[in-house]
């Protein structure tokens, strides 16, 4: 199941929802069926939430039109239950670029909110406006609205990575310090600070806090990997990290007789060649699947999976990132001009990266050793 559906595109960049959106639509209807509200009410509810959620896209696209003047593409806005999320292309080179980015999103809501000021007739401060709020309605809609606009500001400045606060919090480490080595400490801040959100809404019965507080911790971790690793793919080409020793097999051979060559070898994968056909890679899961459900006289090709990307080896590992990502266990064959020269999947850039860090650490060690003692 896809978990978002494009609603339209700006700018070449998809505006999608998630699968869960509606089921806060949904959920918000029952409650206030159940509450007996009117249809009235329940409507503006209903435009409320739109309204927000337009904001949120709003909100995005400010970081994506100040991404794009330094030449960074934003490939779409999520809108999801509990805010939106822009997928870009890339980090920024540099940490100003990173903190402008950042710190764009949340100046479009406080500019909204401040369009929405000279409209409201009675005037009441975002930190007094829910002790007096109580149905949304044609009076008090703008209010809501710009209140709404400051609370997200706000609130996507608290310093959670990877929530703007967060990634203003890296970009200001990062002027003294390498992209990962920030990245790491922002990391640590957001999920100090998710930590204090789950347990806060666990003790107010606030279950939106909780939601937060794991999204903050998943996606944080998600992209300080990713940034680890796009850090350390600087500069390599394919070849640098492909596997050279590995398993070709002809596509017509029975499946049996391959189950016979698994258990000889390790290989997590075999390659799969036949004449004019490109090579295509067969996990050593997928055979094992196939022998259970009985397939054992079916010839291997028969097993090949749809995914026919083939990876060049004088490619750059920053260029083929996103190939490599969607599925981190996925083995790709890897050709020098037409021959096949090797497999490499996101294990091998995991391996070169703890590797070459290592080794760094070790170098400046020993050269700090010698200029010590000199």
């Amino acid at each position: 199941m896809k978990s978002a559906v494009t609603l339209f595109r700006i700018r070449k960049i998809d505006i999608s929802i998630h699968w869960s959106f509606p089921l806060l639509m949904a959920l918000i209807l029952i409650i206030m069926a159940l509450q007996r509200e009117t249809l009235s009410s329940t409507l503006w509810a209903l435009v409320g939430i739109i309204a927000v959620f337009s904001c949120v896209v709003l909100h995005e696209l400010g970081h994506a039109l100040t991404a794009a003047q330094y030449g960074i593409h934003t490939k779409s806005i999520m809108l999801l239950p509990i805010g939106g999320m822009a997928s870009m292309e890339r980090i920024p080179e540099q940490p100003i670029q990173e903190i402008k980015i950042s710190i764009a999103g949340p100046l479009v809501n406080i500019v909204i909110a401040a369009m929405l000021l000279p409209f409201i007739a009675h005037y009441v401060p975002f930190w007094k406006y829910w002790t007096t709020f109580t149905n949304l309605n044609g009076n008090n809609f703008l209010l809501y609205l710009h209140t709404v606009n400051i609370l997200l500001a706000v609130f996507n400045l608290i310093p959670a990575f990877p929530m703007d606060g967060g990634r203003i919090l890296r970009g200001i480490l990062a002027l003294g310090t390498s992209y990962p080595r920030a990245t790491a400490i922002a990391a640590f801040t957001g999920r100090i600070i998710a930590v204090l959100f789950i347990i806060v809404g666990l003790v107010s019965f606030n279950l939106l806090l909780p939601i937060i507080g794991f999204f903050i911790m998943v996606s944080g971790k998600a992209e300080e990997t990713t940034t680890y690793l796009r850090y350390h793919a600087a500069g390599l080409l394919i070849r640098d990290i492909t596997t050279t020793h590995f398993v070709t097999l002809p596509g017509g051979l029975p499946l049996q007789t391959v189950a016979n060559v698994l258990l000889r070898n390790a290989n997590p994968c075999f390659v799969v060649t036949d004449d004019n056909t490109p090579p295509a890679v067969v996990m050593r899961s997928d055979l094992l699947q196939a022998l259970a459900k009985g397939h054992r006289n079916n010839p291997l090709r028969s097993i090949v999976s749809n995914n026919k990307i083939i990876l060049q080896s004088d490619a750059t590992v920053l260029d083929v990132m996103d190939q490599l990502l969607v599925n981190p266990s996925q083995i790709f064959p890897v050709l020098k001009g037409d021959h096949l020269s090797g497999v490499v999947s996101l294990n091998n850039l995991t391996e070169y990266s703890l590797i070459h860090e290592q080794q760094t650490d070790a170098t400046i060690r020993h050269e700090g050793g010698l200029q010590t003692t000199a």
